[in-house]
């Protein structure tokens, strides 16, 4: 039973305005996955706001603020189903003051969509480096965020064809104009970019997401629903320790407050005494939810609704990780990382940054730079040491460095938990690092 009910996470990403809503809600309406009747609802809403065209994007923008100013703000849930196999879509915002958000979701994500606009200047726009003042286009971060935290599962959507007449020579432009910007930035994807499809979409008008377009005749890949079909089924870590990772916590009438998240590892059962991090409180499990079904029994890979009874609860919110009570999740105020620094302006010891770990955020300090590892040719005269130790890390560098947190967050040793194991630093709304969890120190 819990073999069937395994997600394969799907996290859709891109800038804002790129069709990412759109794209997703009319691929989720063709393949069945949205009741007609809902379908009608959404039409006569987005027609009531004189914006029929955003009927496909009501299917995943939930709250009426979205709805009213066209833009998805917070992580979005749903779940579909292709031959069988389960999958449960994460859209994310692309509007830069909600990228936290989007850190969140894409930290549990097995898989990404990358939509791309295929409209003259507008992923030239979402690529836009920025600088210390000026916050960095959002396919810039996105896929910057995405690669690094392990993603290795990639589709690139390249969506509103519509706009660009279907044309082959602009598809063909934005496809390597996305190369060249993995290439500059030491993407990982680099290494595997023939095994990523690139597929020519208009999700207003459903081109290439379930039946090949007549209109991109061009076009010999995939569409969008044999791409989703081919992404790998993930690494079953029911056997590791607990850690599931909180995306929300809600007050439901009559019940009490009900937890959700994403098991990453490990598996979850009724009565167990659990400990909510870094809270560090236990309670005991006291009902499963697998959507609206009650199951006596979770395991890595599912995503579940819980209730819990003991003072544990009071600790449940975005960002907690809850493990068996003998296995607590650590939450130790320093972390020794193996550091990809990005940023336009050295690092230098005692800088302040905000980490992202999980589905979690604290401001973090560089406490010290243990060894670098790789430096950049282009500062090799400036001077970087005091007797002997080395003060600051340029843009480019690899360094292994300690920071320490200014309030408990959880995280784990990249080589046992890698979902866990894998931290973003940003700085005034840019992202300026990523690195890997060595060790964890007290």
């Amino acid at each position: 039973m819990l073999e069937n009910n395994i997600l394969t996470s799907i996290a859709i990403i891109g800038h804002v305005d790129h069709g990412k809503s759109t794209l997703m809600g009319h691929f989720l309406y063709d393949i069945g996955a949205v009741d007609p009747r809902v379908m009608k609802k959404h039409e006569t809403d987005a027609e009531g706001l004189g914006m029929s065209s955003w009927k496909w994007a009501y299917v995943l923008d939930a709250f009426q603020e979205e709805k009213e100013k066209g833009k998805t703000m917070d992580i979005a849930f749903r779940r579909f189903e292709i031959n069988d196999r389960n999958f449960v879509l994460i859209d994310n915002p692309g509007h830069r003051d909600f990228t936290k958000h989007t850190i969140a979701g894409l930290s549990t994500a097995d898989a990404c969509i990358l939509a791309i606009s295929a409209g003259r200047g507008e992923l030239e726009s979402g690529l836009e480096p920025g600088d210390e003042q000026t916050p960095s286009g959002q396919t810039l971060e996105h896929t910057l965020i995405a690669s690094v935290l392990g993603i290795k599962d990639v589709i690139v959507a390249v969506n509103k064809m519509d706009v660009a007449k279907y044309s082959e020579d602009r598809y063909n432009e934005c496809k390597q104009i996305l190369i060249d910007f993995l290439n500059q930035i030491q993407s990982p994807w680099i290494k595997m970019i023939d095994e990523i499809p690139f597929i020519p979409i208009s999700g207003l008008n459903g081109d290439n997401l379930i039946d090949s377009s007549d209109k991109m005749s061009w076009y010999k890949g995939p569409t969008l629903k044999e791409a989703i079909e081919k992404i790998s089924i993930p690494e079953d870590l029911s056997n590791k320790t607990l850690r599931l990772v909180m995306y929300d916590a809600y007050q439901e009438p009559g019940i009490g407050l009900v937890g959700y998240g994403r098991i990453i590892s490990g598996k979850i059962k009724l009565n167990d005494k659990i400990i909510v991090s870094p809270g560090k409180r236990t309670a005991i499990v006291k009902t499963i939810w697998d959507e609206e079904e009650e199951i006596k029994e979770a395991c890595s890979g599912m995503d579940i609704n819980f209730l819990l009874k003991g003072e544990g609860e009071e600790d449940l919110r975005r960002g907690a990780v809850i493990g068996l009570a003998k296995q607590e999740p650590p939450s130790k105020p320093k972390i020794q990382a193996r550091l990809l620094y990005l940023g336009t302006q050295p690092l230098v010891l005692g800088n302040i940054s905000i980490l992202h770990a999980g589905s979690d955020h604290v401001e973090a300090e560089l406490e010290s730079i243990v060894k670098v590892h790789r430096k950049n040719s282009k500062f090799k005269n400036t001077p970087r040491e005091i007797d002997g130790k080395a003060i600051m890390i340029f843009n480019e560098e690899v360094a292994s460095v300690v920071l320490q947190v200014k309030s408990p967050i959880v995280t784990e040793k990249q080589s046992e938990i890698p979902k866990l194991g894998r931290i973003i630093l940003r700085k005034k709304g840019r992202v300026i690092g990523a690195a890997i969890v060595e060790d964890i120190l007290d």
